[in-house]
């Protein structure tokens, strides 16, 4: 049923592709493909022509290329439309391990959807957003999960990141972030003696340390991984001409006074009833305190950046609903709907030869009822998905 859900919820981001840098990005990966090498020289733009580039996004044009030559722009919608499906599990999954309610995560996932559509497109940075879930998806694993040695899969992740767009810094501040949650609760149970810290403190450190290390095999080489810090310290150091200049260029524009704005400030609006619904519930954490910031930050400075506000978003959100609907559902539990204690036992009394006749009779299997409640929750939600996506979808081609 979940996995319908979450299925039904990507309907929507099945769009046209109507971006103005998809010619070029196909243009660029067919040189790369026919030459079979990475040119760092401009070769499409007659004034600039032989003007080193560095080409840091040439694993995304190479795919890009490959998969348009294979099936048309139609082939290429679809492949926008599976990353989205993967950023959805692999979100619904993080959430699920940290002890959020299934159904509540689909919610929060969906509702930062529209968030995610704005930048659908077969641009670079939608694999920056799978690489984002992905890299959540592994920390959850690795501190709340069982399968920990999936971590051990970040420094190929940064490899890969490194060459397809340069935003790769974003990871390594999602591992300092559960890092130093899980410090914190580690200080918060008294366990900080280095017998159980280090079973988990080496392996972070050790793939972060390689991930910093391999983020630079690629055409910008190191210089790639101080490009946030630029992006957010831009017009500090300068007069007001290089400063223009850098306010021109859209993924430098703060959100502002632009026509992202109302989506940034609908996004503090959800998070301020989230974080209230959470202190309520009592499951308000510190990671997601960091994630919370991190998208606020990041939007902030670069308009750009509202498009991803929900993976940092939704994971908390999906906490704070859970906890709250425990809490509402213990306050709503009759009185005498409490558990029996068992007596100690020296206090159990003997039994006669009728309860031990008893005893050998077979159990009957338990019947298993069903939730009418949230049959018809779960039902109103796939047709409410099935329509929106319907509709969507007929606008969107």
């Amino acid at each position: 049923m979940v996995f319908a859900l979450l299925f039904l919820a990507t309907i929507p981001m099945l769009t046209k592709i109507f971006t103005s840098d998809f010619g070029t990005h196909i243009a660029i990966g067919r040189e790369i493909i026919q030459s079979g090498s990475v040119t760092d020289r401009e070769f499409l733009n007659y004034p600039s022509l032989g003007m080193r580039v560095p080409n840091g996004e040439w694993g995304f044009q190479a795919l890009l290329y490959l998969v348009f030559a294979a099936g048309g722009v139609y082939a290429v919608s679809f492949l926008c439309w599976a990353v989205v499906f993967g950023i959805y599990l692999l979100l619904h999954r993080s959430m699920t391990l940290r002890g959020a309610n299934p159904y509540l995560a689909v919610f929060a996932i969906f509702a930062f959807s529209g968030f995610l559509r704005i930048r659908i497109q077969p641009r670079p940075e939608i694999f920056t957003y799978l690489f984002i879930a992905l890299t959540i998806f592994m920390f959850a694993e690795f501190y709340f999960g069982k399968r920990k040695r999936l971590l051990y899969l970040f420094p190929p992740l940064i490899l890969v990141w490194a060459n397809m767009h340069p935003s790769y810094l974003i990871a390594f501040v999602l591992c300092g972030a559960f890092f130093v949650d899980g410090l914190a609760r580690a200080a918060w149970r008294k366990e900080l003696q280095w017998d159980r810290l280090k079973n988990w403190v080496i392996p972070p450190v050790l793939v972060g340390g390689v991930g910093l290390i391999v983020c630079g095999l690629n055409p910008h080489g190191y210089d790639a991984i101080l490009v946030p810090l630029h992006l957010l310290s831009r017009g500090t150091g300068g007069g007001g001409g290089g400063s223009s200049i850098l306010m021109s260029i859209s993924e430098l524009t703060p959100v502002k006074g632009t026509g992202l704005y109302l989506y940034y400030k609908a996004a503090a609006g959800f998070a301020a009833c989230s974080l209230l619904l959470g202190i309520i519930g009592r499951r308000v954490y510190l990671l997601d305190l960091f994630l919370f910031a991190i998208a606020f930050k990041g939007a902030w400075d670069s308009a750009r950046a509202v498009s991803m506000m929900g993976l940092f978003l939704s994971p908390g959100a999906s906490l704070h609903l859970t906890g709250f609907f425990e809490m509402v559902g213990e306050w709503s539990a009759p009185k005498g709907a409490q558990k029996r204690k068992v007596p100690p036992e020296g206090k159990k009394k003997k039994k006669d030869k009728r309860d031990q006749a008893g005893k050998s009779k077979p159990l009957e299997p338990p019947r298993v009822g069903i939730s009418w409640g949230k049959f018809t929750v779960s039902a109103g939600m796939i047709v409410f998905l099935a329509f929106f996506g319907s509709v969507t979808l007929s606008f969107s081609f």
